[in-house]
């Protein structure tokens, strides 16, 4: 019987090379952005092994999807606890680093919480003005 810790996801350097890009962007890229990145230094990428292995790190918890007002999806690397404010009229996605308080109701259900996210929509600094 195989189990979902004894399934190993198999090495590849396109792999590695779109979570290392992931990791180290601030921008939150759409896979578009993410191929045409990666596409100059790496030419035999293909935007269908981009699809395939963000997918795959997000379904692993290693990538965030973020859906933004320009109905396209966003990635974020960063999965540590972080929320983001998505600016309505430009698309700027922020990331936000502020504490939230317990939700006691869910600790009193006996409920572990392993990930959270909150995402705040409104008008940036720039767009505000």
């Amino acid at each position: 019987m195989i189990n979902s810790e004894t399934i190993r996801v198999r090495y590849s350097y396109q792999r590695e090379i779109i979570k290392d890009y992931l990791l180290n962007t601030k921008t939150h890229p759409t896979i578009e952005n993410i191929y045409d990145n990666l596409k100059k230094r790496y030419p035999e990428l293909s935007l269908a092994t981009v699809y395939r292995n963000v997918k795959s790190l997000c379904d692993e918890g290693l990538a965030i999807t973020l859906k933004t007002g320009d109905k396209k999806a966003h990635y974020d690397g960063n999965v540590g606890y972080h929320n983001h404010f998505i600016c309505t009229k430009c698309g700027k996605i922020i990331d936000l680093f502020c504490a939230q308080p317990k939700n006691e109701e869910l600790e009193k259900m006996n409920l572990l919480v392993e990930r959270e996210t909150t995402t705040y929509y409104g008008l940036c600094d720039k767009c505000k003005k």
